[in-house]
């Protein structure tokens, strides 16, 4: 899966006082640019929508929440409009693969997939914010995008098997809304809008339990990970890398961690055999170590997300054991799980 998978990131206060990083995403949440109704999400139960292809990419996202207990999804029917709007914008402006527009930095400091001018087509704000905030959404919000994946369930393959992507799908948002569209020959574009509305707290595990991707006793894990169309890229050096494994720190305990909350002792990956895998361990910066190498890395969005990005691919059929041992505000934290890849992705 080589398509293209880029994200802006509206960071919630009790995650970070700040957002952005490297030049890369400097946005801010916006005051809205309207006034709407609080929304009220669907059940919790499930999607609902008409598109087979829209209830797919829907329950696909919602089923990795669930294989990594980071809490339920609600379908938001403001930030599916959203969603359906930027799509729309994209299409009729005919650049869904059009890359120097896509993936290069904007106006207003965001990627071209995540912009929107105020000249062109179906124009509904230029940020991903405004653009909730004009569907009606009262909260804030999350974007991702995907182009070029050839069916709705690669695009969410493609942002499982991420370094940065992934984190915000198992964050603590739990609003969501979804828009794709096939294209034509490879020119195709999927949207998620993940949110928190200002009425609720977001949703985190219970104390002393830790997300983890990939998820405790996994199976069927995708071994190569293609950094290269990951943007930002994880990894410029490095031509394909193995799947990036992820803990988040953050539970009902720690909604909220500084960089100095935050030590990492041991962040191992071995092979069932007890061969050890070489990883670089990707860091929010000024997140402290024990010892250890760290990559101090802006495009990770908070002190309590670590991620180990195997720097050469994972063995097909192969059950691996990640180690983690840390000390998060002040408390000795130790985790330890395995997964199991399929076949060559």
């Amino acid at each position: 899966m080589r398509n293209f998978i880029i994200a802006v990131l509206f960071l919630l206060n009790f995650l970070l006082s700040s957002c952005g990083g490297s030049g890369i995403s400097t946005t801010t949440t916006e005051t809205p640019t309207s006034t709407p109704t609080t929304p009220v999400p669907l059940p919790i139960t499930g999607f609902i929508y008409a598109e087979l292809e829209l209830q797919r990419l829907a329950s696909a996202i919602s089923s990795i929440r669930d294989v990594a207990r980071a809490g339920k999804l609600f379908q938001q029917p403001q930030l599916d409009l959203a969603a359906k709007r930027h799509l729309d914008y994209l299409v009729k402006n005919s650049l869904t693969s059009n890359g120097n527009f896509l993936y290069s930095i904007q106006e207003n400091g965001q990627w071209g997939g995540h912009y929107q001018s105020a000249l062109n087509l179906g124009f509904s704000g230029s940020t991903p914010q405004a653009r909730a905030d004009n569907a009606g959404y009262v909260g804030v919000v999350n974007e991702l995008a995907v182009f070029g994946a050839k069916s709705e369930l690669e695009c969410v393959a493609s942002l499982a098997n991420s370094a940065y992507h992934i984190i915000h799908i198992l964050s603590p948002f739990e609003d969501m809304g979804v828009s794709f569209s096939s294209g034509n020959g490879g020119d195709s574009v999927c949207i998620v809008l993940l949110g928190v509305a200002t009425s609720r707290p977001g949703v985190f595990v219970a104390s002393n339990q830790y997300v983890v991707y990939p998820a405790r006793n996994q199976i069927n894990v995708a071994p190569i990970f293609f950094n290269q169309a990951e943007r930002p890229n994880p990894a410029p050096d490095l031509l394909i890398a193995g799947h990036p494994v992820l803990i988040s720190f953050y539970n009902l305990d720690n909604k909220s961690l500084s960089s100095k909350d935050v030590v990492i002792h041991t962040f191992k990956l071995e092979s069932n055999s007890g061969n050890q895998i070489p990883v670089r361990i990707l860091t929010f910066p000024d997140v402290q170590s024990s010892g250890i190498t760290l990559v101090s890395d802006r495009n990770v969005p908070a002190p309590g997300y670590v991620v180990a990005l195997p720097t050469q691919p994972l063995l097909s059929n192969l059950t691996y054991k990640v180690k983690v041992s840390a000390a998060i505000a002040g408390n000795p934290v130790t985790q330890e799980w395995t997964f199991t890849t399929g076949s060559v992705n």
